[in-house]
């Protein structure tokens, strides 16, 4: 049985494997979204262990400070984006309290990453969409999110923004077999017209395969260092 199952798996083509492995990453992101809208309250809300708010403010004042006069609030979270990246200094001039604007940005990723791991919707900007989401949260969440399993996500996710598709025909499809809005054949003067539309670039599957390699040098690493202090 392991034969056979080994031997259907090498018939895959290119573009089973990169749909499989995008639904398991929007698994993944789906999974680490509804944990931050479990949890956040408890562990980042205004009266959690480690609040958002106090956290952003002691940010901002180890930044340098903004120009003299009056500062458009638009201007100073775009500024303080470039030196801290996360979407929650956006929260202030929308009007909206920092945990709220969090939990809204979770819950976006989270409806995106559902649509991903379907299928109805795997282009390359939605993952995009989806590692923007999850940095900014990933940012503010302090010491519960700061563990090599965030950070490996992270890095998982810049990736898959390289290996998702860009082609509409290719990303866009609904489940159990219905009719897509959009035409599994793009028109002519589409830039990825014809197979290219479903074809896989070789070169975007090596950011991943050095993802790989990385983990299992470093894990290695972690053990025979952890093997060494044991017999010291």
């Amino acid at each position: 049985v392991m034969a056979m199952a080994m031997a259907a798996v090498r018939r895959w083509s290119a573009s089973t494997y990169r749909k499989l492995f995008l639904a398991a990453m929007a698994t993944c992101y789906a999974c680490a979204f509804a944990s931050w809208l479990a949890q956040s309250t408890a562990l980042l809300g205004e009266a959690g262990l480690l609040p958002v708010q106090n956290y952003l403010a002691k940010i901002k004042q180890q930044k340098p400070a903004a120009p003299q006069g009056a500062v458009d609030p638009w201007e100073e979270a775009t500024r303080l984006w470039w030196s801290e990246p996360t979407l929650a200094w956006y929260a202030a001039p929308l009007g909206l309290d920092v945990h709220v604007f969090n939990d809204g940005v979770a819950l976006v990723g989270l409806c995106l990453a559902c649509l991903a791991a379907i299928g109805v919707l795997r282009h390359a900007l939605v993952f995009a969409a989806m590692f923007v989401c999850y940095l900014s949260l990933y940012k503010v969440g302090q010491t519960f999110y700061s563990f090599q399993w965030d950070i490996l996500l992270l890095e998982a996710g810049a990736c898959t923004v390289l290996y998702a598709p860009w082609s509409l025909s290719a990303a866009f499809s609904l489940p159990f077999g219905l009719p897509s809005p959009i035409s599994p054949i793009p028109p002519k003067w589409w830039p990825w017209s014809g197979r290219r539309a479903s074809t896989v670039p070789g070169g975007v599957v090596w950011p991943l395969r050095w993802l790989l390699f990385k983990l299992m040098f470093m894990s290695g690493v972690v053990k025979i260092q952890v093997r060494g202090r044991l017999a010291s």
